[in-house]
């Protein structure tokens, strides 16, 4: 593969997770939002539990770029920033159970 291709790769999905924190605020006010609005319809005494609980999970969707990212750093033998992907993936709520089992290869070909 083309260095620059890669190099294009590696940029944009490092784009995608940095932006997670921005794009996680603004998931969490739309579903508050969201659930304000539909308070006119049910009752109301749920909503405080509601709101906490989409601010606990936040945005629970997939981001590809968590997985090619670390792909890209292991077959590079970038152990370390593979790692630190994971952890982040980690962070975010992305396949934590895959992500975790992933971390442990990666650190146990780190101290190969």
């Amino acid at each position: 593969m083309d260095d620059k291709y890669l190099n294009k790769c590696i940029e944009y999905c490092k784009l995608d997770i940095n932006s997670l924190a921005e794009m996680n605020e603004a998931y969490i006010s739309e579903e508050i939002k969201r659930a304000k609005q539909l308070t006119s319809y049910s009752a109301t005494k749920n909503l405080n539990k509601e709101i906490e609980e989409i601010k606990e999970k936040g945005f629970i969707g997939n981001i590809p770029a968590f997985k090619r990212l670390v792909i890209i750093y292991e077959k590079l033998g970038e152990f370390e920033n593979a790692i630190e992907i994971c952890d982040k993936a980690i962070e975010y709520g992305q396949s934590i159970e895959d992500f975790a089992k992933r971390k442990e290869k990666l650190i146990q070909k780190s101290v190969s």
